[in-house]
This record gives structure tokens, C-alpha cells and sequence, in this order.
């Protein structure tokens, strides 16, 4: 991951954790509840995104491999033209 994705990622997490220490909502019980709703969004949302950062690494290897792959087989069609034009001289 590049410094800047990790910076991105960083501040990203540090803005879900604010979301987590909520206050000020009163001792009422539908303040109480209130605040238990947010921490418990901030919760999901920090989830989520972990959920979705995995996603993107494993989409990211997947990826890599495949283009290996690719290359891999250009490399051996390439190799392949080769030593047929060359038979035919």
C-alpha cells in the first residue's frame, strides 16, 4: 500500500474511533439509548471498512496473479512465433 493510502486509511480510522466516544446526550434514557446507537454505528462502520479494505487486498492479489499469468503465457506465445518462423526458413 502506498504512504498515502496508508495516511488516508489511518485518518479514515480515526475519524470512525470519534464516532465510538460520543457524549453530552443527557442522562435521560432515550439520550442513553441514543448514544449507545452511535457508538454501536461507529462500531459497524469501523467493521465495515476493515471488511472492505480486506476485500480490496484479496481483489489486489487476484489481480496480480492474473497478470502474471498473462504475461507468463504472452512470454510462451512469443516463444512459441518464434521458433515456428524460424522452421520454416
Amino acid at each position: 500500500m502506498h504512504a498515502a493510502h496508508r495516511r488516508s486509511t489511518r485518518l479514515l480510522f480515526l475519524l470512525v474511533d470519534r464516532t465510538k466516544n460520543v457524549s453530552g446526550f443527557g442522562d435521560f434514557d432515550m439520550a442513553k439509548a441514543l448514544q449507545g446507537k452511535f457508538i454501536s454505528q461507529g462500531h459497524d462502520l469501523d467493521t465495515a471498512i476493515r471488511e472492505e479494505i480486506e476485500m480490496v487486498k484479496d481483489m489486489q492479489e487476484v489481480m496480480r496473479l492474473s497478470l502474471s499469468r498473462l504475461v507468463g503465457q504472452d512470454v510462451d506465445n512469443a516463444g512459441n512465433i518464434v521458433s515456428g518462423t524460424q522452421s520454416l526458413e
